[in-house]
């Protein structure tokens, strides 16, 4: 399957901290069961441990298109 869009790590990251700020409750755990992996598999994607496999990512990609929160092409975050 391929697909233009792009699941990064930092993409990750920026999209676990967006939820925990609209939910203080919201976790690692719940956003690892919200993408359908482990929370350590993905604790260990964040901290660079291991890297994305191409299968990982378009079950990522997947479980974000269910919910509606696929990152938009056109949209490029800006970090400073």
């Amino acid at each position: 399957m391929e697909t233009n869009l792009e699941i990064t790590v930092e993409f990750l990251s920026n999209e676990l901290l967006r939820r925990k700020g609209k939910n203080r409750y919201y976790s690692l755990r719940s956003f690892s069961r919200d993408l359908g992996i482990s929370p350590s598999y993905l604790s260990k994607i964040l901290s660079h441990r291991v890297p994305m496999t191409e299968k990982l990512k378009i079950k990522i990609i997947k479980s974000l298109e269910a919910h509606k929160l696929a990152p938009n092409p056109a949209d490029e975050i800006m970090i400073t």
